[in-house]
């Protein structure tokens, strides 16, 4: 697993968007994101 960093960070979350995946996905995102 890789750090999500700024660009990539965001870029995955909105391509979850516009995907119109679950954003449940992007929650699950966050904590790894914190630590």
């Amino acid at each position: 697993m890789e750090p999500l960093t700024g660009k990539d960070f965001l870029s995955r979350t909105y391509r979850i968007i516009v995907g119109g995946k679950p954003i449940m996905l992007i929650n699950e995102r966050f904590p790894l994101h914190l630590q």
